[in-house]
């Protein structure tokens, strides 16, 4: 059964804890049991385009505070636009610094807004840290940071039998704020935890329409529950959204993409670049995924596809420990998190390291695609069921 439908939506008990949520901010563990099951629901609306939002204010309600904006992922020697904003008051005089990082060049150093030239040459990736500081006509100064990750691919961004790195297509630096201000309520029930936001993720995205994805991102309403106390179960779950971030954006398995358009064999939206490369025959090369492996549907909706690199670095960022990054549920209740753990699992605070994915690519097991050219390779997983051939028969694909 599908933990994320069920037939009709409860009203909250009379108890039930209310909280509107910054999106980004880190969830706390909810608690309760039971054995609700979850809900899915989405009210479509015109997507739009009406410029970007500023970022909410990180201080009080009337109390002057600056906002350095949101991260960036953009690739060595690109220039960033930093936007900052002020709540509370005017700011009287401004000022940009970088506190860390591989040196970069400083636009205008006395203004909210700023641009960034980003050096070039690195030979790892690396985050650039920057502190901008405002004031205003009377009172004490307040300061605020914002990082740049200069992403230098550890593979050939030309391979398109890369996985997952489509770097070298343009659209895909993470460099546009969110097309409005993101909203997400989270409430408490008895044994579920309802999520609803307006769809428009807590951070930068790709550039939207691009080549390889012809869709607009537009608020659009999502509604989840998600079990608080979740359990193992025997059998696997077949469904196409199987989970949500913090941000309640929603974490998509298919495309509408299809090997021929034949709406046989669907695409897998991180490695289309295998079956054209491999087969020779095959339409797709890129379906416009960005820096946080995610595009949008022709509804407006962005979803993530995979790790949403820029999301994680915000987290990690809001983040006052060095406990794992917190990333978002499965449908089913269990939490996931984002890229960095403890080498030891079963030990916390055994050696700190960056985790690799557990699936690997090799020969292909896939017989044939539906034409009869070859699927190329096929990915093998542990427990997620996430390795499937790069042609995977679906139903019900969403794009």
């Amino acid at each position: 059964m599908n933990p994320f439908l069920f037939p009709a939506v409860r009203r909250a008990d009379a108890g039930a804890r209310r909280r509107k949520l910054l999106c980004g901010a880190p969830l706390v563990a909810l608690a309760a049991c039971g054995e609700d099951s979850g809900t899915t629901k989405t009210t479509p609306s015109t997507p739009v385009d009406p410029g970007p939002a500023p970022p909410a204010g990180n201080g009080e309600t009337g109390a002057f505070a600056v906002d350095a904006g949101y991260g960036r992922v953009v690739l060595p020697g690109a220039s960033v636009t930093l936007r900052a904003s002020v709540s509370g008051g005017t700011a009287a005089r401004a000022s940009w610094d970088q506190v860390g990082g591989p040196e970069a060049g400083i636009g205008a150093t006395d203004a909210l807004e700023t641009t960034v030239a980003t050096p070039s040459g690195l030979e790892a990736t690396a985050l650039l840290v920057f502190e901008v500081t405002a004031a205003p006509a009377s009172g004490e100064p307040v300061s605020d940071r914002v990082w740049i990750e200069a992403y230098r691919p550890a593979q050939d961004p030309e391979d398109l039998t890369a996985l997952a790195d489509f770097s070298g297509k343009e659209g895909w630096a993470c460099d546009r704020d969110p097309v409005a201000a993101p909203e997400l309520e989270v409430i408490e029930l008895a044994t579920t935890t309802q999520y609803t936001s307006n769809g428009i993720p807590p951070h930068a995205t790709g550039t939207y329409p691009n080549q390889g994805n012809p869709n607009r991102i537009g608020p659009l309403t999502h509604t989840y529950r998600v079990p608080n106390d979740p359990q193992r179960a025997d059998a696997v779950t077949e469904m196409a959204e199987f989970g949500i971030t913090l941000a309640g954006i929603k974490l998509d398995r298919d495309t509408a993409e299809s090997f021929r358009n034949q709406r046989a064999w669907n695409y897998e939206a991180l490695t289309p670049g295998m079956a054209r490369r491999l087969s020779g025959d095959a339409r797709f090369e890129w379906l416009g995924t960005d820096c946080n492996n995610a595009h949008v549907q022709p509804t407006g909706a962005y979803h993530d596809h995979g790790l949403p690199r820029g999301y994680a670095n915000e987290l990690r960022a809001a983040s006052d420990t060095e406990d794992m990054v917190l990333g978002g549920y499965a449908a089913d209740g269990f939490p996931f998190y984002f890229r960095t753990g403890y080498r030891d699992r079963r030990i916390r605070r055994a050696d700190w390291c960056r985790w690799r994915p557990v699936g690997s690519f090799g020969p292909a097991s896939a017989p044939t695609a539906p034409a009869g050219s070859t699927t190329g390779p096929s990915a093998r997983t542990g427990n997620s069921g996430r390795g499937q051939a790069i042609s995977t028969s679906a139903t019900g694909a969403s794009g």
